[in-house]
């Protein structure tokens, strides 16, 4: 008797949005955009200690004066 070895694969739906991002997530945007600069190859050395700040205050100020927008995907309504 032979036995049948099988390989079993659920596929789940994923319910992804896109939107725009409000001013309490820019903390969040600007976490992400650092781990960008990481992600690409960016010593850590080689980016200001204040980096939080200083780019809080270019989303501030983007978002005042030239109209700038983030956004944000959410898979199954949860962030990151």
């Amino acid at each position: 008797m032979s036995s049948k070895k099988s390989l079993e694969i659920m596929l789940t739906e994923k319910h992804i949005t896109i939107r725009e991002a409000s001013s309490k997530e820019d903390s969040l945007i600007a976490k992400y955009s650092y781990q960008m600069w990481l992600d690409i190859g960016v010593d850590k050395s080689n980016i200001h200690l204040e980096w939080q700040n200083i780019t809080l205050q270019f989303i501030e100020e983007a978002r005042r004066d030239l109209f700038y927008k983030a956004f944000i995907a959410e898979v199954d309504n949860t962030v990151g």
